[in-house]
């Protein structure tokens, strides 16, 4: 039993491939574009007024300063739950020795 009938396509398949590589080759080209206009850009302005440094390399050089940080950061959360790991260790031990000392440990 057949509930509903297929759909036909609505136009020619060379249409839906046709539409579908424009739409890609648009996706591309917009992709493409502003590294083109800054490329444009770089070539039309003379060398000896570009900085030493460009704007999109001091963002770069202050997101790596940041990711340093965060690292920086990070190490010395873990050294100290280290240290931590280690004192509650040498307490647990210690605990430990006490019950068995008791009798109370298995």
């Amino acid at each position: 039993m057949q509930l509903a009938a297929e759909a036909t396509p609505v136009g020619p398949p060379w249409l839906a491939a046709t539409l579908a590589i424009f739409a890609a080759l648009v996706t591309l080209l917009t992709a493409l574009m502003p590294a083109a206009v800054e490329k444009i850009k770089q070539r039309a302005k003379p060398s000896a007024d570009s900085p030493a440094l460009p704007a999109s390399g001091q963002r770069t050089d202050k997101a790596l300063d940041m990711i340093e940080e965060s690292l920086r950061d990070l190490r010395r959360q873990r050294d100290d739950s280290t240290r931590e790991v280690a004192r509650l260790q040498e307490v647990l031990a210690s605990r430990e020795a006490e019950l068995r000392r008791r009798g109370w440990a298995d």
